[in-house]
């Protein structure tokens, strides 16, 4: 990943990156986040819903929603992602944020005509300013870029998930399923004989056109859940319970693949 500009202070953080890494991973964070795509082509994931960003398109991330992507075209992707918490905000402004940010769902706009890239640079020229006037204006600057948002839903698209990039469209299906019934006991057994196809053969397919496997995907879905309900305030053993896992061992193990820490500590890691 090449970092063109970062920017990060307390409860707001600023990313704009060039990057040609094929994936990153799943991750999921309690800020809101704007992600927006200025070049190249993406495949950005959220919860159980897939879809293509294409350059324009801008997504609004609601805190604690799992998701990832992965390029697919051979440009590098040139993408911003802002990040930051309700209490960057005074009251007034944060009435703006559930119009906005409604919950599972996300907004896709062709915004090549609203100027965005205008409301990026001004954010971007912050990074030179004494730390004084840095937190006033990146705020006064956030602001507008929200309120430029809110001006234009009444022309968002609410995009459909897309199945080119899972292949067939019952591998759609299939990860609808998963995501449907993530916490019930299920498994790569028990979701080959609700689709009445051979598991192995189920396996291939779904590895081939996601890049793992079934019960790996099963296993990141209720670790996200368990994830969300822990930056919620549930307990770590509790949450890992009410998200499918058994034994919380098991749980511990997997939140720290997918993570990189045990689950009774915080994640404060970067998020891109």
């Amino acid at each position: 990943m090449y970092h063109i500009d970062s920017l990060k202070i307390d409860m707001m953080n600023f990313h704009h990156s060039l990057t040609d890494e094929l994936l990153q991973n799943g991750h999921t964070h309690d800020e809101y986040e704007i992600y927006y795509v200025i070049q190249g082509s993406t495949i950005l994931r959220l919860e159980d819903r897939v879809y293509t960003t294409k350059p324009n398109s801008l997504f609004l991330i609601p805190p604690h929603t799992p998701h990832d992507w992965r390029i697919v075209s051979k440009q590098l992707c040139d993408r911003v992602s802002i990040h930051f918490t309700p209490e960057f905000l005074n009251d007034a402004e944060k009435a703006l944020l559930p119009e906005l940010f409604k919950t599972k769902e996300t907004y896709y706009m062709n915004v090549a005509a609203s100027k965005i890239d205008f409301f990026v640079e001004v954010l971007l020229e912050c990074r030179d300013m004494k730390q004084g006037v840095q937190k006033l204006s990146l705020k006064s600057r956030l602001v507008s870029l929200l309120t430029k948002i809110y001006s234009m839903r009444d022309t968002k698209t609410s995009l459909p998930s897309i199945v080119q990039f899972l292949g067939k469209k019952w591998i759609q299906t299939v990860i609808k399923y998963i995501y449907d019934n993530k916490e019930a006991a299920i498994s790569l057994e028990t979701v080959a004989r609700y689709f009445n196809i051979n598991k192995n053969y189920l396996n291939t397919l779904f590895r081939k056109e996601t890049g793992t496997t079934v019960n790996q995907y099963i296993r990141e879905q209720r670790v996200y859940t368990a994830h969300a309900a822990i930056l919620a305030g549930s307990s770590a053993k509790e949450a890992s319970y009410r998200a499918g896992f058994n034994d919380y061992s098991n749980f511990f193990r997997a939140h720290k693949a997918v993570f990189g820490v045990a689950p009774t500590r915080r994640y404060e890691g970067e998020h891109t």
